[in-house]
């Protein structure tokens, strides 16, 4: 069976490469909040999920330069939303406090709802477009 357009665009590809450690790395500081995991290995986690999501979203608003996507702005507005949930929770391990389960898994279920409905109009330019990440 052929590979559909959106399976076989370079700039897509690595997008979805880059969710899939995303959501790992999401799921990772999910975990670690869930475990009541000590405030270091909680800090860990969110570290690295907050140094990939700056990295994924940068790269993301870099295919959206280049290929001219029309819902641009909108689109890098909901990533400095998503980046201002992590530096929320950053913010909250730095005073003291603990995340909470309920806001890790709302925070998840956001970037979820990100991924189907505001990546895939995104990724379905770049498939239109033919874009190439040479």
């Amino acid at each position: 069976m052929p590979k559909s357009p959106r399976q076989s665009n370079p700039y897509i590809e690595e997008c979805q490469e880059h969710h899939q450690e995303f959501f790992a790395l999401a799921n990772a500081f999910c975990g670690a909040v869930k475990a009541g995991e000590m405030p270091p290995v909680t800090q860990s986690a969110l570290d690295a999920l907050a140094e990939y999501a700056k990295f994924h979203f940068a790269k993301e608003e870099e295919f959206m330069e280049k290929t001219h996507y029309a819902g641009a702005k909108e689109h890098q507005a909901r990533h400095r939303s998503l980046v201002n949930r992590v530096n929320e929770f950053h913010e909250t391990i730095k005073s003291g406090g603990v995340v909470d389960l309920a806001s890790v898994t709302c925070f998840i279920n956001e970037m979820t709802r990100h991924d189907h409905e505001e990546d895939g109009p995104f990724f379905e330019h770049l498939a239109a477009r033919g874009a190439s990440a040479s």
